[in-house]
């Protein structure tokens, strides 16, 4: 998929949601009634970030949006701002923002070299300069520019496209300050993130910048040395409009309890089950992917010694994992109490702020176009702190209550109902390659639609021993089970990231997830001397 032209890439968008805001664009809107059909071929933006190929089906202009069906057979509603159509014959001198041929010696219209589509110097964010309207001019409109340098893993770094997007990045095509956010800033109603405007969802491959707060795509940053994991917020980022130049980015220190909690979350994104193997999937995964974590101190690690702090982290913090011993399954099973991502460190301004002084001091050591990628170092008082034996219980109760006090209680926002990620992260289509034993993970996993195919297990048996590796800022994908978009013949119940604490057991487990065992809770009774019972229906149509 990621060796075709970005413009026929498999497709994706966002999926069908309630009413929706439309975002802050330079679109009018009886310009795009008039632009969308039945039956269409359309390029539809996805939470990721990239362009994905579809055919219109329906057109709602009540809501704004249009019913696309993809490439793999799914189909999604997607906004009108994230749809975009080719250029029509015969209305090449009509400007696609504004659509108006009307020109004046100072706002001339010019064409896109590659989708043809026509625009004012002015209404095109940035403003064309003048001589691109010059004979043989080869100029390349926003959209396009973003759908050739964006890609899994980090946009491109080097070439006449990486300079063309940077130069794109330095404006937003939407009012940031217009946009409406929940209370922790997480979403927004507008469904406008990154450069590109597209939607996105935070938690999924998202870095946030943090002098304007928004967030940006990981495939349209081009600072990146190294692929983002699931729901990974260990970065303090700068964007191009707060930097006007290029992106900032510095990789904050992780403790084994963070490098624990970010790993069984990557991966329970990616192969959509709960619990995993200590040594066959989550130690394998550390040692595979050992230098990609960009660890820090921990680094230096002996290999020999990463199980042993591994083990301590996740057997220590019962407020974030539960082990299957205490749900009467294999003790060598570990799993998240509540599917949410790390919690993010609250002093990124004052790691920032001295960063910032030691730069003055050095120079960077990459080119000025991706940059800057670095590592934080923690100040000599936190690493002592690593140091501290617990003696007392006094002691083991503060230190706990020192790690956790950060955690984002129950981050659902209002606004996540218009993103409709309850159903893109985990509407999967449920086969019988669910109960098969995963492999040892050796790369970072893909989740994309397009990666339904029946036969994505037997090809990761295949590629298990691919090398991982970053190449053209193009992510190696590797998919454990099958996962589509497209559920309306499945029964596995749609769960929202992050998960919400009331659907946890009196056990630990999460009932709702209790499809990946082949099996559904249909009731649940306590009986008169206490004991909780469920009424289960297995598989295969039993009721115990």
């Amino acid at each position: 998929m990621e060796g075709r032209e970005p413009l026929t890439r498999p497709s994706r968008t966002t999926p069908a949601s309630p009413r929706v805001t439309p975002a802050l664009v330079k679109r009018p809107r009886f310009q795009t009634l008039a632009r969308f059909w039945e039956g269409q071929d359309v390029l539809a933006r996805w939470t990721d970030g990239l362009l994905y190929l579809g055919i219109i089906k329906k057109v709602d202009s009540a809501q704004e949006t249009c019913l696309v069906r993809f490439e793999d057979n799914s189909q999604f509603s997607v906004l009108w701002k994230d749809i975009f159509p080719p250029a029509v014959p015969g209305k090449e001198q009509l400007c696609c923002v504004c659509n108006s041929q009307t020109c004046t010696p100072d706002n001339k219209l010019v064409h896109c070299g590659k989708c043809k589509h026509a625009y004012h110097q002015e209404c095109h964010v940035p403003s064309v300069p003048c001589e691109t309207d010059c004979p043989g001019s080869s100029w390349m409109c926003r959209q396009c520019v973003f759908a050739v340098a964006t890609k899994r893993g980090g946009a491109l770094k080097k070439g006449p496209f990486a300079r063309s997007m940077l130069h794109m990045k330095l404006s937003l095509p939407y009012q940031l300050k217009s946009l409406e956010w929940d209370p922790l800033h997480l979403t927004n109603k507008q469904q406008c993130y990154c450069y590109c405007g597209g939607p996105g969802e935070w938690n999924m491959k998202m870095l946030q910048c943090c002098r304007c707060q928004q967030w940006f795509h990981e495939a349209c940053t081009q600072c990146l040395s190294k692929p983002l994991l699931y729901g990974d917020r260990f970065y303090v980022f700068e964007c191009s409009v707060c930097t006007k130049g290029p992106e900032n980015a510095w990789r904050l220190p992780l403790g084994w309890v963070d490098v624990s909690h970010l790993v069984l979350y990557h991966l329970s994104i990616c192969c959509k089950k709960k619990y995993f193997d200590f040594e066959r999937e989550i130690l394998s995964f550390v040692n595979e992917n050992w230098d990609s974590l960009l660890l820090g101190e921990l680094t230096d690690t002996p290999r020999s010694e990463r199980y042993s702090h591994l083990l301590q982290a996740l057997t220590a913090q019962k407020d974030r994992f539960i082990s299957g011993k205490e749900i009467k399954k294999k003790k060598c099973l570990f799993g998240l109490q509540n599917r949410v991502p790390p919690p993010a460190p609250q002093n990124t301004e004052s790691l920032l702020r001295l960063e910032e002084a030691n730069s003055r001091t050095s120079t960077p050591c990459v080119s000025s176009l991706v940059g800057r990628m670095g590592v934080l170092r923690r100040p000599p008082h936190q690493r002592r702190i690593q140091n501290l034996e617990k003696r007392t219980r006094r002691e083991r109760q503060k230190l706990c209550k020192a790690l956790t006090q950060d955690v984002v209680q129950n981050p659902f926002s209002s606004h996540q109902e218009y993103l409709g990620y309850r159903g893109s992260t985990y509407n999967f289509r449920h086969t019988g390659a669910r109960c098969l034993q995963s492999p040892p993970i050796r790369m970072f996993a893909s989740f994309h639609p397009s990666s339904n195919t029946s036969g994505s297990v037997a090809a990761s048996l295949q590629s298990s021993d691919i090398p991982f590796d970053v190449q053209d800022t193009q992510v190696l994908c590797e998919t454990i089970e099958t996962s589509g978009p497209s559920t309306a013949s499945c029964s596995i119940p749609q769960i929202a990231i992050p998960l919400p604490s009331s659907s946890v057991s009196p056990e630990g487990g999460v009932w709702s997830e209790s499809a990946e065992e082949g099996m559904r809770v249909l009731a649940r009774r306590v009986t008169v001397q206490g004991a909780v019972q469920y009424l289960v229906e297995w598989e295969g149509g039993d009721i115990f």
